[in-house]
């Protein structure tokens, strides 16, 4: 079965622009054709979702179309349902997706495709509205993290919370399959589940759930524990991840994506944008 690629969509500009000084306009030509032809033959599978178009959407008008050519020219029927309707799908069935029950249906996948390609003003009212959900997602997460650090430093008035956030995640899976508890529990109407919680799917058994929730999970570790940077991508970058759970592969540049996936157990496997070239059988050029 040929490898599913989900490239992030800095990667997929890669194949339009280069990257840095090692890849020339001639280089990046060759692995665009490159990868049309993989995609095209089945050699490899590039998925796609709506998180790829509304960042995209956010991408100066005189270069979005060429990209969202690109993106359809590779992902194909590969378009990857949204992640509330995943979750639902796994929760009612009790497991991951198989074949093509993860995909969007042909005729929906049609006329999103159409508008991406042709409808110009639809896709700056999603970058706006991209713009201000990010925006939101981003004061969000920042009001959590500092309410996290006032009520550690006011219960723990004597301790640090860097070691003790590695303490709290030296056991991630049963951190994350008790916030799956919890996230099922909060949204069992939407998700058809039985009052009963014997009676509901067990956490491993939602793997796009775990993904997301292992994805923030690991973000708060490094952004309470180790202090870092608080993103607008934050949230998009979970969505992301829990949309690799279809994929065998990420391919990423993204540092912070990078360390945060690092921090989860069992995570997917990343590679470089030169990585994924090598496996084309080119190298920067």
């Amino acid at each position: 079965m040929p490898t599913r690629f989900y490239l992030d969509s800095n990667c997929l500009s890669y194949c339009l622009t280069p990257r840095n000084q090692t890849w020339t306009d001639s280089g990046v030509s060759r692995i665009r054709e490159r990868v049309i032809q993989a995609a095209r033959s089945e050699e490899i599978i590039v998925l796609g979702s709506q998180y790829h178009i509304e960042e995209a959407s956010r991408i100066p008008p005189s270069l979005r179309s060429e990209w969202m050519r690109l993106f359809w020219e590779v992902v194909r029927w590969n378009f990857l349902r949204p992640t509330d309707e995943l979750s639902r799908l796994e929760s009612e069935l009790r497991r991951g997706l198989h074949a093509n029950e993860p995909f969007e249906d042909f005729w929906y996948r049609q006329a999103v495709r159409t508008a991406s390609l042709r409808d110009s003003t639809k896709l700056d009212e999603i970058a706006d509205a991209v713009r201000g959900a990010t925006a939101a997602a981003g004061d969000d997460l920042k009001h959590r993290r500092g309410a996290t650090k006032l009520d550690f430093k006011t219960k723990e008035p004597n301790r640090k919370i860097g070691p003790d956030t590695d303490t709290w995640w030296a056991d991630p899976e049963t951190q994350i399959a008790d916030w799956i508890e919890d996230f099922l529990s909060n949204n069992q109407q939407s998700l058809n589940l039985p009052g009963d919680k014997d009676q509901r799917p067990k956490p491993k058994d939602l793997p796009l759930a775990w993904a997301i929730h292992a994805y923030l999970m690991a973000r708060m570790v490094m952004t309470v524990g180790k202090d870092r940077k608080i993103l607008g991508s934050d949230n998009h970058d979970a969505q992301h991840y829990g949309m690799s759970t279809y994929a065998d592969v990420i391919v990423t540049e993204d540092q912070g994506f990078t360390l945060t996936v690092a921090q989860i157990p069992n995570a997917k496997k990343l590679i470089s944008f030169d990585d994924f070239a090598a496996v084309l059988g080119l190298r920067p050029q």
